[in-house]
């Protein structure tokens, strides 16, 4: 009976998995807007309001890498030209060109100010990014172009673009240093967590579903322990 329940509980789990999975590929237009906004909040924030304003043309750029930096990224590690299929999308670039211009230049700041480090919203926005990421991460694994699993690591791992992409608009700019600002030494909280999901998708892959189902519950938890000022792991 016991081992009934148990085979009960993980047809039940995996089936809840894949609704969830396809939930959240339907949303991915939305999700990835999400990541969008936060990138270019983040742009602002690194380098301050009159730095990008008196570089609009530098700030656009750094949003639009850091806004495909889980591409350029697996390109590079993977010998593929690393801009070429982020900046051939005219639908993304245009997307990421509108929310630039909001963030920055939205009327009396009324979109940066709703959206500002200690807004709900922004908690919020934080929470649907790592949900964005793990299933980042498991399309990165799922879509390697070959079956090995060095290969579906560095697709999978191209959730941990975004802080080494920051790491050299830093340094560009003068605000960091290799010393202190190196993602590959000290990667960030997010860039654990692509990580960590990437090996679990590769070599965790005992059931494709349940490891996902528990990826993306794993991140939101993290996340959200972190918002309420309890970091799990030191994960903030």
């Amino acid at each position: 009976t016991a081992m009934l329940v148990d085979v009960e509980t993980l047809v039940f789990l995996d089936a809840k998995s894949y609704e969830l999975r396809t939930f959240i590929d339907a949303y991915l237009p939305l999700l990835d807007l999400i990541h969008y906004v936060l990138c270019a909040l983040a742009v602002r924030e690194d380098f301050g309001w009159r730095w990008n304003t008196d570089n609009p043309v530098i700030s656009w750029f750094f949003t639009v890498t850091r806004s495909l930096a889980g591409v350029i990224l697996s390109n590079v590690l993977l010998g593929v030209p690393p801009l070429i299929s982020g900046l051939m999308d005219a639908t993304k670039l245009t997307k990421i060109t509108v929310i630039w211009l909001v963030i920055f230049y939205s009327p009396r700041d009324f979109c940066y100010s709703s959206l500002e480090p200690r807004s709900k919203t922004r908690h919020v926005f934080l929470l649907l990014k790592e949900v964005q990421r793990a299933h980042k991460v498991y399309i990165g694994w799922i879509e390697a172009p070959t079956s090995d699993s060095f290969t579906k690591f560095i697709s999978a791992a191209k959730g941990a673009g975004n802080g080494l992409i920051r790491n050299i608009q830093q340094i560009a700019v003068g605000t960091g240093t290799f010393r202190t600002t190196n993602e590959f030494f000290n990667p960030s909280p997010p860039a654990k967590i692509a990580i960590l999901s990437a090996l679990a998708f590769t070599f965790l892959d005992v059931n494709r579903n349940l490891t996902y189902l528990v990826v993306v519950h794993a991140a939101i938890a993290l996340k959200a322990a972190a918002i309420a000022g309890k970091p799990i792991f030191g994960l903030n």
